[in-house]
């Protein structure tokens, strides 16, 4: 924990940095409830009407590899404040236009926002917090995201009983997060340049290994590539379950509880994140990984309600523990550059994500209405990924050896 800042502004500082959350959670679930109303509204189908979700999450990527871009030159809360203000505008604009177009460029403007923002709930938090303290902010970050989602699902609900442009206006939300990081969080640069000896020998031999594209150690593209083929894979879940669950002659009320269960466990891990991963350390990821793939494989071959709760909760518990893993150790293995780091491991989350629905197709394709047969074929491509996470994290621990960092990180 840094030394020169009282724990009360501490406290103050990790709420301005959680609130960042909302920027990243709610740029689809906002407006969710109204899509079907949208559907009307342009008198297209629910495909072109997704748009308003899916290119967010586009302009997201170049966004935060924006934000990595800059963070090292320039004044980090200019860039943040920056980012929200963008997301505020491409929000909210929308409701001033009719044109289905013109709602498809702010919402680009949106996601660039987002992007620009997101990768600082992230690499500020070794810049404020260490040890333990670090790992409680990275569980309670991933904690909140799922938290904050659904509460921004509930503001767009509530607005939408006006009308679906009023669902929009909950957009102007996130203006408490820019005013939180104006007031509360001091300029991280700056905040880093003053830290203790040790944080600042870790980087230093950081600087010393030899660096990949875009100014980054090979360790954080590794790190985006598992990032990338986790959520390529575990993402399917969420659009394969309540196709399962009717076709064995249950309801979508089940389903429902099912897809809650997920959020439920990961919300849980996420809290007691900083508690376990000092034990687990990097393994956490191949632990993770592990579990989710022999959920699938319950998924696909069960037709239990119970067993199907408990596989989807462990889905959820290991996304709750593999993604804060991640990120926390790319904040120690990556001390060097941290925000460019963090950028380009985000983009392969956000990138897994959106390749999953070109995945599922595939899977419709050679299976068509056999979802059993689709979550046993995600069991099998996620061991595949859990071999490649066990080679990747050998890889970290050999070189963290290498460069002397503690093996208590």
């Amino acid at each position: 924990m840094t030394k020169k800042i009282s724990p009360t502004r501490l406290v103050l500082i990790a709420i301005a940095m959680l609130s960042i959350q909302f920027v990243c959670s709610s740029s689809k679930t906002m407006i969710s409830p109204v899509l079907h109303e949208m559907v009307k509204f342009y008198k297209a189908d629910l495909g072109w009407t997704s748009l308003v979700g899916t290119i967010p999450s586009l302009t997201m990527v170049l966004g935060a590899l924006v934000s990595g871009a800059l963070a090292n030159k320039y004044n980090n809360k200019l860039i943040a404040i920056s980012g929200v203000i963008l997301f505020f505008l491409g929000g909210v604009l929308p409701v001033f236009s009719d044109s289905f177009t013109v709602m498809l460029i702010w919402r680009g403007v949106l996601g660039f926002g987002a992007g620009l923002t997101r990768v600082f709930a992230m690499s500020w938090i070794p810049i404020f917090f260490k040890g333990r303290s670090r790992d409680i902010m990275m569980g309670l970050t991933n904690c909140l995201g799922g938290l904050l989602s659904s509460v921004a699902s509930l503001i767009g609900g509530y607005l939408g009983k006006i009308s679906w442009q009023a669902a929009f206006w909950g957009y102007a939300f996130v203006l408490i997060c820019a005013l939180l990081i104006f007031v509360f969080v001091p300029e991280p640069t700056r905040i880093q340049k003053e830290s203790d000896a040790e944080a600042g020998i870790v980087r230093e031999e950081a600087k010393k290994e030899k660096q990949s594209m875009a100014g980054v150690p090979a360790i954080a593209w590794l790190y985006c590539a598992v990032m990338f083929l986790e959520f390529m894979c575990i993402t399917i879940m969420y659009s394969v379950i309540s196709s399962r669950l009717v076709a064995i002659g249950y309801t979508s009320v089940q389903a429902g509880v099912a897809i809650s269960m997920t959020g439920y466990a990961m919300a849980v891990v996420s809290l007691i994140f900083g508690f376990v991963t000092r034990y687990v350390k990097r393994w956490g990821v191949v632990i993770a990984i592990a579990l989710a793939a022999v959920s699938y494989f319950v998924l696909g071959y069960s037709g239990n309600l119970g067993m199907i709760y408990v596989a989807c909760a462990v889905i959820g518990a290991a996304m709750g523990f593999s993604n804060p893993t991640i990120f926390n150790y790319v904040n120690i293995d990556c001390s060097g550059n941290i925000p460019m780091s963090n950028s380009i491991v985000l983009a392969g989350l956000t990138l897994g994500g959106f390749v999953s629905s070109f995945l599922l197709q595939a899977f419709v394709g050679m299976y068509g209405k056999n979802y059993s047969a689709m979550f046993n074929a995600t069991g099998f491509l996620l061991v595949i990924i859990l071999a490649f996470t066990t080679f990747v994290v050998i890889y970290a621990n050999k070189r963290a050896q290498r460069l002397g960092q503690a093996s208590t990180n």
